[in-house]
C-alpha cells in the first residue's frame, strides 16, 4: 500500500546537508533546526526520511524551483510593468523595488553566483497599484 505520508512535499521537507549531523534544514521553516527537533522527529515516525544533499546552496535552488517563485514572480513583474505604464506607480516606488532585488536574489542563487544565503528570501508584498 502507498504511504502518502512519504510524498515528497517542497513545502515541508527535511534536508541532511553532507558533514552536519546535529542539524537538518527544513522548508518549513526556510532554516536549519536541531535534529532534536518536535516536528522533525514527528515527520520521521511518519515514515519520512531527510534527502541527503551537498550543500544549503543546493536545497535553496530546490526549493526557489520547486515553489515556481521566480515563474510566480514574472506575473507580479509583468503587473508592475503595466502599473508602472498606465502611471499607477513607477520603478522607483520602494515597494516595486522591493521586488526587482527579490527576483536578483532568487536569480543568484540559482546560478551559483550566490554561495553564501543560508535561507530563501522573503517575497514581498505586492506593490500598490498592481
Amino acid at each position: 500500500m502507498f504511504n502518502v505520508q512519504n510524498m515528497f512535499n517542497v513545502q515541508n521537507w527535511y534536508w541532511s546537508v553532507v558533514g552536519n549531523t546535529t542539524q537538518v534544514w527544513s522548508s518549513a521553516t526556510n532554516s536549519f533546526v536541531a535534529t532534536s527537533n518536535g516536528s522533525y522527529q514527528t515527520w520521521l515516525s511518519q515514515g519520512n526520511s531527510p534527502t541527503k544533499i551537498d550543500s544549503v546552496n543546493s536545497i535553496l535552488n530546490v526549493i526557489i524551483t520547486g515553489k515556481n517563485l521566480l515563474s510566480s514572480s514574472d506575473v507580479t513583474m509583468h503587473r508592475i510593468a503595466e502599473a508602472v505604464s498606465l502611471g499607477h506607480s513607477n520603478w522607483t516606488n520602494t515597494d516595486v523595488v522591493a521586488w526587482v532585488n527579490y527576483r536578483r536574489v532568487l536569480r543568484a542563487i540559482l546560478d551559483g553566483t550566490d554561495t553564501t544565503s543560508t535561507s530563501v528570501p522573503t517575497k514581498p508584498a505586492y506593490p500598490v497599484g498592481t
